[in-house]
């Protein structure tokens, strides 16, 4: 019996073995990506991560912010990587870092020569925000609202170049998060970026998924990594 109990215990093992060996070989790792973290920070952790953990295979998913309840639910992505939901009945939210809201000008704007403004400043700028449909977007139109503030919002866009042609054409003055806009853009010489001193409007940002989700080794790495890592930019 003892001996015939071995056998079974290493036929066991030695089938495990070879099911985890098929298992990290096939799995992807999906990820949702909402517009709004698309930067060269991002993309460069996102590098770093996958040079750490070469057996993990990574597939992004473009989505929208109001996609990702759906996209979990309907198992098409693992996690997201979005703002804070309002609502975290079905989800866990691990918050990476927070995004605050910067105004970006054109350097013969009499703006640019701030380094910080207020909100008042700006009654009489033709504004650039992020679309509707975008929680950043309709959380800063709410925001206006509620402190009264009238924005002449001129054009609404999810597309960053598409601001910054604007900006550069000087037809307006973007407000779009810090953390979130390309760096590329950031860099050109022809565009200022200034704090707005009283917004007390941000996007917390981290990895959302179902609260009822067994993680795998995969995702419970994907998640660490950027809660020690990323998390590092609130400090810049």
């Amino acid at each position: 019996m003892y001996e015939g109990c071995r056998r079974i215990v290493d036929m066991h093992d030695g089938m495990m073995e070879r099911l985890s060996s098929v298992r990290s070989q096939e799995e992807v790792l999906k990820i949702g990506a909402t517009d709004i973290i698309y930067s060269e920070r991002f993309s460069k952790n996102i590098v770093n991560f996958h040079e750490s953990n070469p057996n993990i295979q990574m597939e992004f998913v473009s989505l929208g912010y109001y996609d990702c309840e759906r996209y979990l639910e309907n198992d098409i992505v693992d996690l997201c990587i979005t703002m804070k939901l309002d609502s975290l009945a079905k989800y866990k939210f691990k918050r990476v870092w927070t995004d605050l809201f910067h105004l970006y000008t054109d350097k013969a704007n009499p703006l640019a020569s701030k380094t910080k403004v207020r909100i008042k400043d700006l009654a009489n700028e033709k504004i650039i925000l992020l679309s509707n449909n975008t929680k950043g977007g309709s959380m800063l139109r709410e925001y206006f609202i509620d402190k009264g503030f009238i924005a002449n919002i001129i054009l609404s866009t999810s597309q960053m170049s598409l601001a910054f042609e604007y900006v550069t054409a000087q037809m307006g003055v973007a407000i779009l998060p810090f953390y979130g806009t390309p760096q590329e853009y950031c860099r050109r010489k022809d565009v200022v970026s200034i704090e707005i001193q009283d917004l007390d409007c941000f996007c917390e940002m981290g990895i959302l998924y179902l609260k009822d989700k067994m993680l795998s080794r995969q995702e419970s790495g994907f998640i660490s990594y950027f809660a020690d890592t990323v998390n590092c930019w609130d400090d810049l």
